[in-house]
């Protein structure tokens, strides 16, 4: 490498040209010097959210005024710091928090936390991460044995701090002394700079040597020589240890250091350069004085006055001055000086510092080895030159010849939606009523939340740590929603708060804590929770503005942002409908039907086509228009709108069921299924259930959980035989659970800690009835209707309320009524939007199949139903010539077919009291009869409300 400088230097020695020489063919690219940022004195300047950028081979690194570091480019060698795949937008690297300085190297970063700690990533061949290896790191790693740092500097291949002592430290490559410490031993680990400087305040790096400045703003130097880069008035050679470079007359206040030259800023505003910053033969220069090709003592650079920050990359120099504007010089190869194109449509390098045109004022400049970065008193980013890898955050890879604004401080600045801000796009928490974890079962009926199984860590909520092997209800009411993960469970309320228990470790039940719960508690930060999902360790929520919350293990980066953020919200997503969550990864699906996913990815189950972990949502390919999603422990699933499902991850036992057991790390269709409604995935096993309730099963079957009969895995869905219509079902670790639509539950599979609820540990292949979860209402007893109300409530017909009454005699509501019908009828129903009653959807059931019409209700859905339209309602429901649309009736011709039917009776001596309302108990009566009805059952009449009907009908006409 340095033989070949020297040949180019030789072969110069035949041309008067101008200096400042640019990479060539054979040299690696100078990375980013450390530059300061502007001084006191400088035009007021809007806050800013970006505090440092700076660019390495390819890639750029940001930091925020918040401490997070982000980053984008090449990831080569993990330079990002986060992941294996280049990256064409910023992404904030997981683990970095409070970081107050960034220095950027050829292949590798430097970040200085706040409490005087260095963190480094990515190359690592000389040691220049300062771990005590020469292992590269695709995530930040303490630098071993350091602290009290100030000031962090990254070279090509080395690295330099100062800590608040005023004592240098060095370590990496060291083969031309650039460590300072006397010798040319590259080291793994830092090394304090040796020799007569006393109290450095700031650093910079070039490729191979290093600058200082002491606390009498003079400048040192020290490494590689060659071009007389070190400024001392020698070249062609190298020192291990420090010299003094400027006169203490000339108060430096930063410095700059580029591939073979270096810079610095004096207090008066005026710049010293010297080296050697081009080897360009087609156009040499210096901006200091055209007779030579380098220069071995500062110099002034002509006509560059009021400048307050200085930057260098590889072979070009970037100043900014007092009044916001941008000058630039040096090689211009990849457009890296901003100025345009010439005449000939080239990008000329120029010899003497240029303005940059087209930018606005300008509060801060960062340079890359052959790219630019400018960031706007306004806070826009602007950016130029080289953009092979899409460094320069267009999502392009053009060079640019001019600035550019660019969008990165839309993906660094997302909106943060906190609960209860922004627009609701769900009202009301989903339904889910059943849930199977690894080793344990839960389940709401009847208003009252059950569980049972494995119970080791509290997970069941029962206020113990037995397990259970038949249902136990828990004290939690108004629950419409549950989910288990391994070893903790969480649940919303009807009133959208969230609530979990069980298993603590890495705090994922959200209660500030890492203690486990026996009972449920509320997550107080969360409010409008509907929708939430328990991972192995970790937990996600939705909440109703479409924003997703995550809390728990992050390990593989899980959680989707840093654990140590303030706010727990994952801000690249939005508009977000439904989530998921496996083992270590997530899902989340968007409103417009796309897929989202982040976490581990060592089985594809991200299904981004890769094996790459992903610490921010990335969204899935290749499959669209999708209505539902479920996650297993390495695979998923997803349910399109056209009724088929598709599969990704992990397939030793065939739970993709697409035929193979081979691992797909994209979306491949499910066998042979169509018309599916509803899907679940649990540990290696896939449910599917279709529009007319059957049940299709598929994958593992080592317990049975496949409930076929056997213990043969599957890797194409198979029907579970002799099960009735079911409408929900879950998969858990080794065992499967549904919910038929006459409300019973059933289940097969592993039993070994009791999770299937039968009351025994036995292991089942073939679908079992549940027993145990009756409803017993407290106000029942001696009452008339009790056996018909507890059959009502074992179908999931009607609900009591959070007491454990169920007020039998209270009248019920035309809206009450209209629910208990849809859910006699089975026949799914939505949520309720935003801008909807919760009854709406039921009214849009029963108006869709003519049940209900124009007419056959008054308009306060708050007030209790009348005999005469409960009347109507149950006429029309047994008689479908009555359901064809527009088909009026009147009142006495309802109330005489409902009494000729037996679906209505009289009250005292057959009095029919059609305005008088209903009670509770009476409605579910009347539905018990209407279902009777359809079935084709005859039933008794009453003879005395008969004839009164007819006598009414009769008056009437």
């Amino acid at each position: 490498m340095k033989t070949m400088k020297r040949n180019v230097s030789f072969w110069l020695l035949g041309f008067m040209l101008l200096s400042a020489f640019t990479a060539f063919s054979g040299v690696p690219e100078k990375a980013l010097a450390d530059a300061s940022l502007p001084a006191t004195g400088t035009s007021d300047i809007k806050p800013s959210s970006i505090l440092q950028i700076s660019g390495g081979k390819g890639f750029t690194v940001l930091l925020k005024k918040d401490g997070t570091v982000w980053t984008w480019g090449d990831n080569l060698r993990g330079k990002l710091g986060s992941g294996l795949n280049n990256r064409n937008q910023p992404t904030p690297i997981s683990g970095l928090s409070n970081i107050k300085a960034i220095a950027v190297g050829q292949s590798h970063s430097l970040a200085l936390k706040a409490d005087g700690t260095v963190w480094a990533w990515g190359e690592n061949t000389f040691g220049q991460l300062g771990d005590g290896t020469t292992v590269d790191r695709n995530s930040p790693v303490q630098v071993a044995d350091l602290t009290h740092v100030t000031a962090i500097s990254a070279g090509n291949f080395h690295s330099v701090v100062v800590k608040d002592d005023g004592t240098a430290w060095s370590w990496g490559d060291n083969t031309y002394g650039q460590l300072g410490d006397s010798t040319n031993t590259a080291q793994n680990k830092p090394v304090q700079v040796k020799g007569n400087i006393v109290s450095v305040k700031a650093i910079a790096s070039g490729a191979y040597h290093t600058l200082a400045i002491d606390q009498d703003g003079v400048v040192w130097a020290w490494g590689d020589n060659y071009f007389g880069e070190l400024g001392y008035g020698y070249d062609q050679n190298r020192l291990n240890t420090p010299i003094m470079v400027t006169s203490s007359y000339w108060h430096i206040t930063q410095i700059a250091a580029g591939f073979d030259y270096s810079m610095a800023l004096k207090d008066d505003g005026t710049v010293l350069t010297w080296g050697l910053m081009t080897s360009d033969p087609s156009s040499m220069y210096n901006a200091v004085n055209s007779g030579t090709e380098e220069q071995k003592l500062p110099l002034l650079v002509t006509g560059l006055e009021n400048v307050t920050q200085i930057s260098a990359g590889t072979s070009h120099a970037v100043a900014l001055k007092k009044d916001g504007s941008v000058y630039a010089w040096g090689d211009n190869t990849s457009g890296q000086l901003g100025v345009g194109t010439a005449y000939d449509g080239k990008t000329w390098n120029q010899t003497f510092p240029d303005h940059v045109d087209g930018l606005p004022e300008i509060a801060r400049i960062g340079a890359g080895t052959n790219f630019t970065f400018a960031v706007g008193k306004d806070d826009s980013l602007w950016a130029w030159g080289n953009n092979s890898y899409s460094q320069l955050g267009d999502k392009t890879l053009d060079n640019q010849p001019a600035p550019i604004q660019i969008q990165v401080n839309t993906w660094i600045n997302p909106p943060v939606i906190k609960p209860g801000e922004g627009t609701v796009i769900m009202k009301s928490p989903k339904v889910l009523p059943l849930t199977a974890g690894e080793n344990d079962t839960f389940v709401i009926k009847n208003n009252r939340l059950y569980g049972w199984g494995s119970n080791t860590f509290g997970q069941l909520g029962v206020g113990s740590n037995s397990s259970k092997i038949a249902p136990e209800q828990l004290k939690l009411e108004q629950a419409v929603a549950v989910e288990a993960g391994d070893a903790h469970t969480v649940a919303i309320k009807e009133d959208g708060t969230l609530w979990t228990w069980g298993q603590n470790f890495f705090g994922q039940l959200g209660d500030g804590t890492t203690t486990a719960r026996t009972t449920p508690a509320q997550v107080n930060a969360l409010t409008g929770v509907v929708a939430a999902a328990a991972g192995s360790n970790h937990t996600i929520a939705l909440l109703n503005n479409g924003s997703v919350w995550s809390f728990g293990d992050n390990t593989y980066g899980q959680l989707g942002h840093d654990r140590s953020v303030e706010s727990n919200q994952i801000v690249q997503l939005s508009n977000i409908v439904a989530v998921a969550a496996g083992s270590n990864f997530n899902l989340a699906l968007q409103n417009t039907g796309k897929i989202w996913a982040w976490g581990d990815n060592t089985s594809g189950q991200l299904g981004d086509g890769t094996l790459a972990g992903k610490q921010q949502p990335v969204e899935i390919n290749g499959v669209t228009g999708v209505v539902a999603i479920a996650a297993g422990k390495n695979y998923a699933l997803a349910l399109k709108e056209d009724g088929t499902v598709w599969a990704w991850g992990y397939n030793a036992f065939g739970e993709l069921g697409d035929g193979t057991i081979t691992t797909q790390t994209k979306p491949v269709q499910v066998t042979g299924l169509m018309n599916i409604k509803s899907i679940a995935a649990g540990t290696y096993h896939s449910i599917a259930i279709k529009n007319d309730g059957t049940v299709w099963v598929w994958g593992q079957n080592l317990f049975g959980q496949l409930g076929d009969g056997s213990k043969t895995n599957q890797n194409k869905p198979v029907l579970v035989k002799n099960l009735g219509s079911a409408d929900a079902a879950a998969a858990g670790g080794t065992h499967s659970i549904v919910k038929l639509k006459d409300g019973t539950i059933w289940s097969w599979g592993g039993n070994y800690t009791g999770q299937l609820g039968d009351n025994t540990l036995t292991n089942r292949s073939l679908p079992t009835l549940i027993s145990g979860l009756s409803a017993n209402f407290n106000d029942l007893a001696g009452h008339w209707a009790k056996d018909s109300i507890l059959q009502a409530a074992e179908k999931g017909f009607v609900e009591g309320y959070s007491d454990g009454s169920f007020l039998p005699d209270h009248a019920i509501t035309r809206a009450e009524f209209l629910k208990l019908a849809v859910k006699a009828m089975n026949v799914p129903v939505s949520s309720a939007r935003t801008d909807q009653a919760w009854y709406q959807p039921y009214v849009d059931v029963l108006q869709k199949t003519g049940i209900l019409q124009a007419g056959d209700l008054q308009a306060d859905w708050d007030l209790p139903i009348t005999r005469q339209e409960i009347a109507t309602l149950a006429l029309r429901f047994v008689s479908p010539e009555l359901q064809k649309m527009n088909t009026v009736v009147t009142p006495n011709f309802v109330m005489l077919g409902a009494v000729n039917k037996g679906i209505l009776q009289g009250l005292n001596a057959g009095n029919l009291a059609p305005a008088e309302a209903t009670t509770r108990a009476q409605a579910v009566i009347v539905m018990e009869r209407i279902l009777k009805v359809q079935q084709g059952i005859s039933l008794p009449v009453d003879p005395l409300a008969v004839e009164q009907a007819k006598q009414s009908s009769g008056n009437s006409q």
